[in-house]
């Protein structure tokens, strides 16, 4: 029964989400130089934040044309889902409005009312008659989470020091979270883990970006790979003192025409005093996302399901574009992909084992319009998780 309301579901959704943006593709004009202006409501779903809606828009700057992915991007989105998930966001991007020079910047509204929290470290469990009422051993069924409110404003400058090929980036990240219980009793009131008064986590950002994607949105060849180095203290307004450095290879090759494999490995270290919070997410260039679990690094395994001061994850995924298409003087593509989604965290420092590690698997669908928008559908599953459905933007990587 469960298994047919969320086939249901992502039918609706699919159609939903095809229906919304051929309405905002039939709209769009075909000549990308000068301004562009876009916007759409936006609808998906994701297995741990349940059915998501709101709207975005955003105005490209394409010059004179040639531009790639565009010359600059100014984007707003406000976005709602019915399991307490919320944020709005401003963002902007210009890889090419100071010549040499790429420049991006974010403010950024989150509002996560459950927030997972399952432990700390590789080793923890997850018992489902802990939050069912209909089990002896019911405790609340929300005793796997907390209240989470964040602010953040990031601003990154990152400069071409080889080619088109090698940046250096400087950043700076000013963030502030609430965290507030949202019941009587909850593992993270049992824990009491560093970091349940909430607080400053602003810090500064170094590293390197080598980037050969022959392009940013859907890649079939080249590397995009880099060094971040994040330093939060005192001196920068921060409540904690704390290093994170994490690297990240991308790689791409085209096997056949319309065939691509794409893998991913991300591996991060964090020391110090780290508030458990900033524990779920990892750096990048571009922005910061949760894992591990969920949508965004290991999908098929619940959003936050381990979290730890190091983690190592990778994605392997095969893409193959179906259809390239025509209409209304836009371009559009149907692809589909399969993929494998591996990995683990530490609490402690690492140790070389294969133990541990958590394996998911699945597939997908992207339906593609021009250079930049493509719709996303992922199903994947692994032990914890018989189903897992995820409707969004982009690929993951």
């Amino acid at each position: 029964m469960k298994s047919r309301t969320v086939c249901r579901n992502f039918l609706i959704l699919v159609a939903v989400s095809l229906t919304m943006t051929q309405t905002a593709w039939a709209e769009s004009s075909s000549v990308r130089t000068g301004l562009n202006f876009a916007g759409l409501p936006l609808s998906n779903y994701n297995s741990d934040e349940g059915l998501g809606y709101g709207a975005n828009v955003a105005l490209y700057n394409h010059a004179r044309g040639g531009y790639t992915p565009y010359f600059y991007l100014t984007q707003a989105e406000v976005f709602l889902t019915t399991r307490g998930k919320d944020y709005a966001f401003f963002f902007f991007d210009s890889p090419h409005l100071i010549p040499r020079y790429r420049l991006s910047a974010e403010f950024r509204f989150e509002n996560d009312v459950f927030s997972p929290f399952y432990g700390l470290g590789e080793k923890t469990v997850f018992r489902e008659e802990f939050t069912d009422a209909s089990s002896e051993a019911f405790i609340d069924e929300h005793y796997y989470s907390f209240g989470r409110e964040r602010l953040k404003f990031t601003a990154d400058v990152q400069r071409f020091v080889w080619q088109k090929r090698l940046r250096a980036l400087v950043g700076l990240g000013i963030f502030h979270t609430e965290i507030t219980p949202n019941t009587e009793r909850s593992l993270l009131q049992e824990q009491v883990p560093l970091g349940i008064e909430g607080g400053w986590t602003n810090y500064l950002k170094f590293g390197f970006v080598y980037d050969t994607r022959d392009n940013e949105p859907a890649p079939t060849s080249g590397t995009w790979s880099e060094m971040i180095v994040e330093i939060s203290g005192g001196l920068l307004g921060s409540d904690y003192t704390s290093r994170r450095v994490t690297v990240t290879d991308r790689r791409y090759y085209r096997i056949l025409k319309n065939l691509v494999y794409a893998n991913r490995v991300v591996f991060e270290m964090m020391d110090g005093d780290v508030p458990f919070y900033e524990m779920s997410r990892f750096s990048s260039s571009f922005k910061r996302e949760e894992a591990l679990g969920g949508a965004k690094s290991v999908r098929g395994v619940r959003r936050n399901r381990f979290i730890g001061q190091t983690k190592l994850f990778a994605n392997l995924e095969l893409r193959w574009t179906m259809f390239r298409f025509q209409k209304w003087n836009q371009d559009f593509f149907i692809a589909t992909n399969i993929f494998a989604d591996i990995g683990r965290v530490w609490e402690e420092n690492p140790t070389l084992t294969l133990k541990d590690f958590q394996l998911a698997r699945g597939g997908g669908v992207r339906i593609g319009w021009n250079q930049n928008f493509i719709v996303a559908v992922d199903m994947g599953n692994s032990s914890e998780v018989p189903l897992a459905l995820y409707i969004g933007l982009g690929y993951l990587y």
